[in-house]
């Protein structure tokens, strides 16, 4: 599955179930890597922009690899390419997404040295890049690693990702990585683990089923929307572990755990009953620093919106919200917001608050009060 790229394509390095690493040359006759999804697999849209994204990722600072020398991801077979002179490259790409690349053939004979390749097919070995307790590095890694994610929302529609089944964010000592669990069957997803309160939570679903739309339209934070007041019935819950604040919620409502790991907190608040369920959830994880806009981007992209819009509502939140959204047949209110706050002794922006819930179509203003507070209460 050659691409369409000004580049001479000489023999497969080796391929996983998303795509192939090839041996190439350009017109300088250097030679290249080059990263090459799989023209199923990029028919759906959201692999394209996850496969540049995590290039992206990789190429910006602390990101654990490096710049691409060019990429194309319009065309039937998106592809990245990256000079073979010892560094991290394409089949670096496929790790840091997950997905072990198996050597096919052996590398060819070139001038310059070749792309370091383990005998057995295995990742990239040697200097500059090492797995860290058997796990490939994470481009939103740092060397001291605190970010934990959440599990992922269940699926209200089936999603086909080609030959993924989940994607999981998993840590492991000071680094962490996605990781694709393949299925025998390919868009069968494996069931993972299920408990109260998960020692190593899983990542929201990368890329999510309804991300957001970006960039983030123009605007601020609404002011029309309720406040609690004095007179307001509100049950202040301060013995939420790690949360890191009080958190102010109409009375009928209740949080309960839902997921904790280091850097890494979430709770399922709200109600239930005759007039329908209410609430959602709240994840606080932790911003590796350098939390600067290019990483905030990318965590807020791997959060479920609903397909909605996002809004700037200030310089470190966005926020998207419908009185019209479709969920299994009916018709909901639904808030997600995402905020960069202060969350330790730095005084730099170092953490995520991430509130996604949905109630009827009355109900939202109880949500909005509720963003309101921790608004107020976080400063964002």
């Amino acid at each position: 599955m050659q691409p369409d790229a000004p580049y001479r394509f000489t023999e497969v390095m080796g391929g996983c179930r998303v795509g192939e690493v090839w041996w190439a040359t350009d017109e300088q006759d250097r030679l290249l890597t080059v990263a090459v999804l799989d023209p199923e697999v990029a028919q759906d849209p959201a692999w394209r922009q996850a496969f540049l994204g995590m290039a992206d990722a990789l190429a910006a600072p602390g990101g654990g690899g490096r710049s691409y020398l060019a990429a194309d991801v319009s065309g039937r077979t998106p592809w990245v390419a990256y000079t073979a002179d010892g560094g991290p490259g394409a089949e670096h790409l496929f790790v840091a997404l997950g997905h072990e690349i198996r050597r096919e053939e052996p590398a060819p004979q070139a001038s310059g040295p070749p792309y370091p390749v383990s005998p057995s097919g295995g990742q990239a070995s040697g200097p500059p890049y090492q797995p860290v307790s058997g796990v490939p590095h994470d481009p939103f890694s740092a060397p001291t690693r605190r970010i934990q994610p959440s599990p992922p929302r269940p699926r209200r529609t089936g999603l086909w990702v080609g030959a993924a089944a989940l994607v999981l964010l998993v840590l492991a000592g000071t680094g962490a990585a996605f990781v694709w669990l393949d299925s025998d069957t390919p868009g069968t997803p494996q069931a993972a683990p299920t408990t109260a309160v998960e020692a190593l939570p899983p990542a929201p679903s990368a890329p999510p089923q309804a991300p957001g739309i970006e960039p983030p339209a123009a605007g601020q934070w609404p002011r029309d929307w309720p406040k609690f007041t004095p007179q307001d019935p509100v049950r202040t819950v301060v013995d939420l572990a790690d949360l890191g604040f009080a958190l102010k919620v109409p009375p009928e409502w209740t949080c309960t755990p839902a997921g904790k790991a280091e850097g890494y907190v979430k709770y399922s608040c709200g109600t239930s009953g005759n007039q329908g369920e209410l609430g959602g959830e709240l994840v606080v994880r932790d911003c590796v620093l350098p939390c600067d806009e290019q990483r905030q981007t990318a965590m807020r992209q791997a959060e479920e919106a609903w397909g909605l819009q996002w809004i700037r509502g200030g310089q470190f939140v966005s926020y998207a919200d419908s009185s019209r959204l479709d969920l299994d047949g009916e018709r909901r209110y639904g808030l997600v917001v995402v905020a960069y706050v202060r969350g330790g002794d730095t005084g730099r922006v170092d953490s995520q608050v991430v509130l996604r819930m949905t109630a009827p179509i009355d109900g939202a203003g109880r949500l909005r009060r509720v963003a309101n507070h921790l608004r107020d209460a976080l400063i964002f």
